[in-house]
């Protein structure tokens, strides 16, 4: 969904915008926020609730039913 989160830098913490629909593995470039004026570069983890309820799963349920998309066909597609 996106959203501004705090990252650390070496001059202070700064709020990095989160593009919507972004995975993890993304790289997303502080400019000049780095040693000596350089770029710093934030890597995305994304991260599910460590105790998922009973609303996420039938959510997801029903959101996979009437959605057809799969996190793996890159995998199957030899990319």
């Amino acid at each position: 969904m996106g959203g501004k989160v705090p990252v650390p830098t070496i001059d202070g913490s700064v709020n990095l915008s989160i593009p919507a629909g972004s995975n993890t593995g993304r790289k997303l470039r502080l400019k000049g926020r780095g040693i000596n004026g350089g770029d710093q570069t934030v890597e995305l983890k994304v991260v599910m609730p460590p105790k998922v309820d009973s609303e996420l799963t039938e959510f997801m349920e029903k959101w996979s039913k009437d959605h057809q998309y799969d996190p793996r066909s890159e995998l199957k597609a030899g990319v």
